[in-house]
């Protein structure tokens, strides 16, 4: 398994303890758990360019909103940008509720609620 992370770049042939099977099995696992937390990274990132797509893409609604109601719902089109991007919940205001209902209306609309944490 060792010289497979060797081959890929993933580890340093040099980073390997000569006979320590346990450093060398905590050095495949952290290489290992690297790559899953980097994919993990990159999947949130697509995520959240993918919910960034699909707001601009309603953008005349999102301006509507923001006429009614000036920044605020533009300011939770942001707090839920980072709640995807960091895999973390944005908690709902009842004021929130005409921007919750538009950014459900996207296409992955069912997808985006899933960062909104509903009151009681």
């Amino acid at each position: 398994m060792l010289n497979t992370l060797i081959s890929l770049g993933l580890v340093d042939c040099d980073a390997i303890a000569d006979n320590d099977p346990q450093a060398q099995a905590e050095l495949a696992l952290r290489a290992i758990a690297d790559v899953a937390r980097k994919s993990a990274d990159a999947a949130r990132i697509l995520d959240a360019d993918l919910f960034f797509n699909e707001v601009c893409a309603s953008q005349s609604k999102l301006q509507d909103l923001t006429d009614e109601q000036g920044a605020r719902p533009l300011m939770f089109i942001f707090l839920l940008h980072n709640a995807v991007l960091s895999n973390s919940l944005v908690q709902l205001d009842p004021e929130d509720i005409p921007v919750v209902n538009l950014v459900c209306a996207l296409p992955s609309g069912d997808h985006w609620r899933t960062f909104v944490l509903m009151p009681n």
